[in-house]
């Protein structure tokens, strides 16, 4: 693999609406995933959607959710590429793999495991989608899910965008999980058919060989050593909150407390991330 010899395999992994979803082209989930073959270990950094961002090579400023659908349009085809370039701006990580899904293949590749289980510690009501997550370990099928890693507009401490990239990590970890499990009896073929079959919903630069080594290599790492961490705000946080006119509006946004297109403080963090990061969040 790219980077397997420099003990550090970075993946960017982006989620989309896709076609029939308002904004379809916004980047709705990104999260850095990197590996240590070596030490056999994982981390997971979510960069938040609503970071404000000059676009490469420009002195044009947006949410970096928006950097995907710029390199999107028109028919340009390049979101990835695009948002790669700035991920690894931002990271100071080289970012040697992409995959991209959009809300179909989501719904689909969880139904296709039959389903993961997810531990909910603190229940909540999402008002905006009135969808109500109880208590308790629910066994969710695609479309709730989806509902699950989407909730934000939530009161308490279980709302928010940084609470949101928390439940995204979980439901990933969760479908790694069933997709490992003796019970699924995990087949590369039949991967590769799922993957054919939503040709039009995901986006990769992976060869088959080399999803073939990075299951060879990942499939047995414990639980206890995938790592995770969210880009926030707050005292020990890297980013700070503020307002900028977007669209004619004023509108949230995120920003490096450094300043903006200062990276250095995330930079030395992505590059500690083995040793900064969190125990990821539990699936079940």
């Amino acid at each position: 693999l790219q980077g397997e010899k420099d003990n550090r395999v970075n993946v960017l992994l982006v989620a989309i609406g896709g076609e029939g979803h308002q904004g379809e082209n916004l980047a709705d989930t990104i999260i850095l995933a990197s590996f240590r073959p070596q030490d056999n270990d994982v981390a997971l950094l979510s960069i938040p959607r609503d970071l404000y961002v000059k676009l490469p090579n420009t002195d044009v400023t947006m949410r970096i959710n928006a950097v995907h659908a710029y390199g999107e349009y028109p028919n340009q085809g390049q979101g990835l590429q695009v948002l790669r370039k700035k991920i690894n701006e931002i990271t100071g990580q080289p970012v040697h793999y992409t995959a991209r899904v959009d809300f179909t293949a989501f719904k689909r590749i969880v139904d296709e495991l039959g389903g993961v289980e997810i531990s909910i510690n603190q229940g909540f009501y999402d008002y905006w989608h009135r969808i109500n997550f109880p208590q308790g370990t629910e066994h969710m099928t695609g479309d709730r899910a989806l509902a699950y890693v989407r909730a934000r507009f939530i009161e308490g401490s279980e709302g928010g965008d940084f609470k949101r990239a928390a439940r995204t990590q979980q439901v990933l970890l969760a479908i790694r999980k069933k997709m490992l499990s003796v019970q699924t009896a995990f087949d590369l073929r039949a991967l590769a058919g799922v993957l054919d079959a939503l040709r039009d919903n995901v986006a990769t630069n992976f060869t088959l060989a080399e999803l073939k080594r990075l299951i060879e290599l990942t499939r047995s790492i414990p639980d206890g050593n995938i790592h995770s961490a969210v880009l926030t705000t707050g005292p020990e946080g890297l980013l700070v909150g503020t307002t900028e006119v977007l669209g004619g509006r004023p509108a949230s946004v995120l920003r490096p407390r450094a300043g903006l297109e200062d990276y250095r403080e995330i930079q030395a963090f992505a590059a500690d991330i083995f040793s900064q990061a969190k125990a990821a969040p539990s699936p079940g």
